[in-house]
């Protein structure tokens, strides 16, 4: 072994003096610019996938015409396609609206807020209840892209997730960020995840952080508080935002929903079976009938008369605790079995079959029932609309729905329905009783009213004769009749 001089040792022991204590503020120094670089590039990438996300999102406006009002609306929309398909939330569009008092639907992206394209509604679907319209052109709009032309991802528990807000009119439809996490997962009839906070505008689409579709949002955001009073006590109030929400339909039911757009703008018919009424089985009930653990079911409460339900058999108090090949399972919230069996009813059409699992009532046996779907009666937006503007009220069609709040379980049932009640109209002042939206209309001026044809027909010769100085009305609510004496002028 060969020594070292002595001056080579003291340059050595310098050397690892400089190593040990000036080196590693360097490697420190080395590896916080490595990682703020990283930062700055993930940063950069997320405002570029941002930026190219925020192109399949739009806003949509349109104009509520109804008898004398005239409501402009704003809603964020989403671009579906490359022919110019726009999703719009539920709540966009009140669903008893008819669709000729929706009007001059317009596109403007925010990237050209002066676009303003004219758009055409197509109506509904009958799962989700999402809005859709087209553009005139039948191409997308101008500077967007579909989300369809990005992968797609089912969103999980506590993921980070962000979606787009588009500002109002007076922002110049410009594009906010909003990010939060999936707090909580609702699985019914289909999965709607829940976030800590906001995490899209209304209508807008929702990513992972990866750029991945993952659903809509829908649903205002509610922010549940307490307000103090001076007097020491507290009442819970509920804040609602406007504009964003906290909650997403997954990316599958959105998919769903677009091969489910109607051919009819208002609404094209559905499958019915003629049960009303019904709730979930009890899980002591479930037990009790043997099933296992995790099945559950829907117990019929009423039947309407020559609906599917009748001609196959069933019952009032019979179970329902399959359909076709799947049997009916526990799921957290009991509502949602009911939710569920619609939905699987939904998805059928008018002459379909099914078979259902029944056990009858008073029994404990499985059978098997066939059902063939009857076509679903008329929706209160698709009912017929009149206006008198010299009476002050507006009328619309009887309905199925009208029928059976007034527990009437029959189909065909007609007559005529008081739809809106002009403000200090003659119909407004009326006596000892105002008309009012939603009576049904027995008589007019002691004509028996039997259809809708035959109301609308004695309102206008009424409306016409400017001799005619008094109208009167017996109207029927749900657990009431009234007269209504209309002063004319």
């Amino acid at each position: 072994m060969v020594e070292m001089p002595h001056a080579k040792i003291e340059n050595a022991k310098k050397f690892i003096y400089m190593k040990k204590y000036t080196l590693l503020p360097l490697l420190v120094l080395t590896l916080f610019c490595g990682t703020l670089c990283a930062q700055n590039s993930k940063d950069a990438s997320m405002l570029e996938i941002f930026n190219d996300r925020k192109k399949c999102t739009v806003m949509v406006e349109y104009i509520i015409q109804a008898e004398e009002n005239r409501e402009k609306i704003s809603v964020q929309a989403v671009v579906a396609d490359d022919k110019g398909t726009l999703i719009l939330p539920a709540e966009s569009i009140p669903e008893i609206l008819p669709p000729k008092m929706l009007k001059d639907f317009k596109v403007y992206v925010p990237e050209y807020p002066d676009s303003g394209e004219k758009c055409v509604y197509l109506g509904c679907d009958k799962l989700y209840k999402f809005h859709f319209v087209r553009t005139q052109s039948g191409a997308a709009p101008k500077g967007t892209k579909p989300f369809t032309e990005f992968k797609s991802a089912p969103f999980e528990l506590t993921q980070p997730i962000w979606g787009i807000i588009i500002m109002k009119e007076y922002f110049s439809f410009d594009t906010a960020y909003a990010q939060s996490y999936v707090s909580y997962i609702n699985k019914g009839p289909y999965d709607v995840a829940l976030t800590a906070d906001m995490v899209s505008g209304i209508g807008g689409p929702v990513f992972n952080m990866d750029g991945n579709f993952v659903g809509i949002a829908s649903g205002n955001a509610v922010d549940l508080k307490t307000l103090l009073l001076p007097d020491g006590k507290s009442i819970p109030i509920a804040l609602r935002d406007d504009w964003c929400s906290n909650s997403v339909i997954a990316e599958r039911h959105v998919k769903e929903a677009l091969k489910l757009i109607p051919k009819n703008p208002s609404g094209d018919a559905v499958a019915s079976l003629g049960i009303t009424d019904s709730r979930p089985i009890k899980r002591e009930v479930a037990k009790f009938l043997g099933l296992k653990e995790d099945e559950s079911g829907i117990v019929i409460g009423d039947i309407v008369k020559g609906s599917a339900a009748e001609k196959a058999g069933l019952k009032k108090g019979d179970l329902i605790v399959g359909f076709d090949s799947h049997r009916y399972k526990v799921t957290k919230q009991e509502y949602a079995v009911s939710a569920i069996f619609s939905f699987d009813i939904l998805r059928k059409a008018p002459g379909d079959k099914a078979v259902l699992s029944v056990i009858k009532s008073g029994e404990s046996e499985i059978k098997n029932v066939e059902v063939v779907f009857d076509k679903s009666p008329k929706t209160i937006a698709q009912a017929q609309t009149q206006y008198f503007k010299r009476l002050g009220f507006s009328i619309r069609e009887f309905v199925f729905d009208d029928a059976c709040a007034r527990r009437i379980l029959k189909y065909d049932e007609t007559g005529a329905v008081v739809r809106w009640v002009k403000p200090n109209s003659p119909a407004a002042s009326a006596m000892p009783k105002n008309v009012y939206a939603g009576g049904r209309i027995k008589k007019i001026n002691s004509t028996q009213v039997n259809s809708y044809d035959e109301a609308v027909k004695l309102l206008e010769k009424i409306e016409a004769d400017k001799s005619a100085k008094e109208l009167v009305l017996v109207l029927e609510d749900i657990n009431e009749t009234s007269v209504s004496r209309i002063k004319l002028d």
